[in-house]
């Protein structure tokens, strides 16, 4: 019996450490997502009903933004060095981006038009800020189906 409740022990501490080490690492929206959210929310046509936690996070080298996402939370962690120096344009698409990766669990939609630019907001990579500019009233429209 003593063996038994070891076991038990040991397995609902391991299922402890499991469902803590899977919560989000800073609850709530950092403020200064605030105004580049607003405008997602408005671009989208008010479609966005939940906004995950939003927060400044380590992710791979190269990685803009990641949406983690299991049935107990969802969290957008964004790298901090890429946004000090991103534009505008690039911010708005870059939380749209994360945000329909979390709504709509859409992985990446690649393909360059002829001027080199992502066809979609939802292209894997990041095309740059120029690319943003020049298109981002159709990354706009084709936000409207967040």
């Amino acid at each position: 019996m003593t063996r038994r409740r070891f076991r038990i022990v040991f397995y609902l501490a391991i299922s402890l450490f499991i469902l803590l080490s899977a919560m989000p690492s800073k609850k709530g929206i950092d403020p200064e997502f605030n105004i580049y959210l607003d405008a997602v929310e408005e671009f989208s046509n008010g479609n966005l009903k939940r906004i995950p936690n939003i927060n400044f996070g380590r992710l791979e080298s190269g990685t803009l933004g990641a949406c983690n996402s299991n049935i107990l939370y969802e969290e957008i962690l964004i790298n901090k060095n890429h946004w000090t120096y991103s534009s505008y344009h690039d911010r708005v698409i870059l939380l749209a981006h994360e945000l329909t990766h979390c709504y709509k669990k859409i992985i990446h939609v690649n393909g360059l038009m002829s001027d080199g630019c992502a066809y979609s907001y939802m292209n894997s990579h990041d095309e740059g800020s120029n690319c943003n500019k020049r298109h981002f009233k159709r990354y706009i429209n084709e936000m409207q189906e967040i």
